[in-house]
């Protein structure tokens, strides 16, 4: 195949990709989705006119940035003759294009060209390699029972670093402890990805106690980005406890959910696209009060999972 046809045949694959995703989730999953990004892009639509346009362009790198950070096909790009950052440019905006063309819905041309100038820039940044940052942050210095954020802190620490000091130096803007919690939120999930050996569970293992020392890592983490917060602004205080909030139940579902189906035989668990769904339906204030009964639920089931593999 050649070069020059080569970007446009690697984005119809990634579009082939996000089908075949949806086709195997199913109709239901789908129509959830829809729902949820109906009435996400309606409180989109409703405070798009009342923020500052440069603030959605950041949010353009911001999403072009996360997804170059996640790359896991450096070494197969390594091999093609194709200028990379070209193949990333294109493949960014078409991941972009359903918020470039709600913000060109507004007439919002100097948000876009923004948003499109950060992505270029963003598709030039060297990608770190999963294995230097394995081979140089072992992070073998956080416990067993804090197994997940180990995993994950290994996977994404630069990532992780990027987006916290960037928050903090947002601190006088109300949007970046907000930013920061989202992200967060996207990432968590991945982190319990990974089933450990049964040899590794505390015994006896108490589920209420799993959480509450996820949940105060999670508060550890976020210790800083309130405070500084608190102290930009001290009459908008309940942002941040609601950040924090969010965050929690983000992780506390993340540890019913993958008991509810941990195994001793069993490597991985998949808890992306549930817990996609239950970070929507957190952002929706309608649908919120649901993902409490979700959390119970998945409680129940990991219970009853963790008893009969006892």
């Amino acid at each position: 195949m050649k070069s020059a046809n080569f970007p446009l045949f690697f984005v119809r694959v990634r579009v082939l990709q996000m089908y075949r995703m949806f086709a195997e989730a199913g109709i239901p999953y789908l129509l959830v989705l829809l729902f949820i990004g109906w009435l996400l892009g309606l409180s989109f639509l409703g405070k798009l006119k009342q923020t500052e346009h440069w603030s959605w362009a950041l949010l353009i790198g911001v999403v072009a940035l996360t997804r170059h950070f996640a790359r896991k096909d450096i070494l197969f790009l390594k091999h093609l003759t194709i200028y990379k950052p070209i193949l990333y440019i294109a493949e960014y905006l078409v991941l972009l294009s359903p918020l470039l063309f709600v913000i060109a819905f507004y007439q919002a041309m100097s948000t876009i060209l923004l948003g499109i100038l950060l992505t270029v820039l963003v598709a030039f940044l060297p990608i770190p390699k999963l294995r230097d940052k394995i081979s140089y942050f072992n992070f073998s210095w956080i416990p067993l029972s804090l197994f997940e954020w180990r995993v994950g802190f290994r996977k994404m620490w630069t990532m992780i670093l990027f987006f916290y000091l960037a928050t903090l130096m947002m601190a006088q803007y109300e949007a970046g402890i907000v930013i920061f919690t989202l992200f967060m939120s996207m990432l968590i999930p991945s982190f319990f990805n990974e089933c450990e050996p049964k040899e590794w569970l505390p015994q006896p293992f108490s589920l209420s106690e799993k959480v509450v020392i996820q949940i105060s890592v999670w508060t550890l983490i976020m210790l800083p980005q309130m405070l500084l917060f608190f102290f930009f602004h001290a009459s908008l205080w309940y942002i941040a406890l609601i950040a924090w909030y969010f965050g929690a139940m983000v992780t506390a579902f993340c540890v019913a959910y993958k008991y509810s189906l941990w195994s001793p035989f069993r490597k991985d668990v998949a808890i992306e696209k549930v817990a996609s769904i239950f970070v929507g339906m957190m952002m929706i204030i309608f649908t919120s009060p649901a993902c409490i009964f979700a959390i119970w639920y998945y409680w129940r089931k990991a219970k009853r999972n963790l008893m009969g593999n006892e």
